[in-house]
């Protein structure tokens, strides 16, 4: 299966080994959005000053 941007960032897996690996919206570790391993860290929270209401009986 081919994983990456083959023109500027491709992913060379090394093919004797296998691989666990998740899609991720950014910050991958080998490549943009590419995480390998277990678990991939939990997404950024949103940054601060946006108008965000979880809960919406709350909310303005």
């Amino acid at each position: 299966m081919q994983t990456g941007n083959l023109r500027v960032d491709p992913v060379r897996w090394d093919a004797t080994v296998c691989h666990t690996y998740w899609y991720v919206g950014g910050g991958g570790n080998v490549a943009r959005t590419i995480w390998e391993g277990d678990q991939p860290p939990p997404p950024a929270p949103p940054p601060p000053g946006l108008n965000f209401c979880p809960i919406p009986p709350w909310c303005p």
